[in-house]
């Protein structure tokens, strides 16, 4: 195998696909780049077998071969490289192929790992049904709500969020045992297949490297998604990069049962995004907080320690039958506030002990339980 490539673009490709490396593995070849050169492209494919990645790269292919190198030794070389790198492995088939890496004056030589031992990471699944989706909306719902997926391996269908078909429309949904988040995608189209009615399940860390992958997308340029027989999903980009994913095994909650309806008789309030970020900043390492909803503000309240913090913010209130009383944990609003998109919010509540439903606009909706106010701090507005 022989080639020559620009490092202008192969830093960024390696860059993205080491990500896929996880430096607890103890398979050498997990740790591991493949180089596949063809043609006049040489294709890096990483993966931890949870996530892979598979990114083309234009290069001058002089001999094309296969052959499997460390991945962080090769990314270190390539960001001390000039702009033409030449990358030669006279044979790759051997167990412990030698790879020499050049650049301008310097010549390094790094031992690589037979491509035959690497793990076949599919570009493409045997897909059963595959859509196309915004990639602004996808990124912007995937930064919305991925906060909310849960930690613990506990419950390990909450480490994912739920993509389904709901009315017509993509819902990306996350959810742990105190918070919840739903982003809706409006105008995905469906290429082939249908959606089961259960969706699917991706791993939360997943879905927020895809997002990363999107962090510079234009409005205009779209997704591929297609997932199938092979438990896994695929995400292709414009650029010609791939994302391939596990799914996760199991039955997504119910979560349309958590969401309460709109404007169901609640207390209703619309307060400034800004203004609640100040405020519960202020809250930093805080459990809990009383809030009271008045008819011109939001208070909050909290005690610990001996010290007491109390501050109001303006408030808009739209439905106001009395004041009304809401123990919260700071941490999940501001979760919530760090999420959300626009300037403002509007939060509802039926009683001190439902959850809150929280929402900037009709594509993004937050649902926050409340939490039990110790019994040193009043209960009553």
């Amino acid at each position: 195998m022989k080639l020559k490539v620009m490092q202008s673009n192969l830093l960024p490709a390696l860059t993205a696909a080491t990500r896929a490396i996880n430096a607890r593995t103890t398979l050498p070849v997990l740790e591991s780049v493949l180089l596949d050169a063809q043609d006049d492209t040489v294709v890096l494919t990483t993966t931890n077998l949870e996530i892979g990645y598979r990114i083309p790269v234009s290069a001058k292919v002089e001999k094309p071969g296969k052959v499997t190198v460390p991945a962080k030794d090769l990314l270190k070389i390539v960001k001390a490289a000039s702009d033409l790198i030449e990358i030669e492995c006279e044979d790759p088939s051997l167990a412990q192929p030698l790879v020499t890496v050049t650049s301008g004056f310097i010549t390094r030589r790094i031992r690589g790992i037979d491509a035959e031992e690497f793990p076949n990471v599919d570009d493409v699944p045997a897909l059963s049904t595959s859509l196309v989706i915004q990639a602004t909306q996808l990124r912007d719902a995937i930064n919305e709500t991925v906060k909310f997926a849960g930690t613990t391996e506990a419950r390990p269908i909450l480490t994912g969020e739920h993509l389904a078909l709901v009315g017509g429309k993509v819902t990306l949904t996350a959810a742990n045992n105190f918070a919840l988040g739903v982003a809706v995608i409006d105008g995905a189209e469906v290429i082939a297949g249908e959606f089961t009615d259960r969706g699917i399940v991706i791993p939360a860390v997943n879905l927020a490297q895809v997002a990363k992958v999107l962090a510079k997308s234009k409005p205009g340029e779209a997704v591929a998604v297609g997932f199938g027989a092979k438990n896994q999903v695929f995400f292709g980009f414009e650029n010609g990069w791939r994302i391939v994913s596990r799914l996760i095994d199991g039955t997504y909650p119910n979560w349309q049962q958590v969401v309460p309806p709109k404007s169901r008789g609640a207390t209703k309030v619309t307060v400034e995004l800004a203004a609640m970020r100040e405020l519960f900043d202020a809250l930093n390492g805080d459990r809990h907080v009383k809030l009271t909803f008045g008819d011109d503000s939001i208070n909050a309240y909290r005690e610990a320690d001996g010290e007491e913090f109390d501050a109001s913010i303006p408030a808009v209130m739209a439905e106001y039958t009395g004041d009304m009383v809401w123990g919260v944990d700071p941490d999940y609003m501001r979760d919530v506030l760090s999420s959300t998109p626009g300037k403002t919010l509007t939060i509802e509540l039926s009683s001190t002990l439902a959850p809150a439903l929280i929402y900037p606009d009709d594509a993004t909706s937050y649902v926050v339980m409340p939490v039990k106010l110790p019994s040193s701090m009043k209960v009553s507005a």
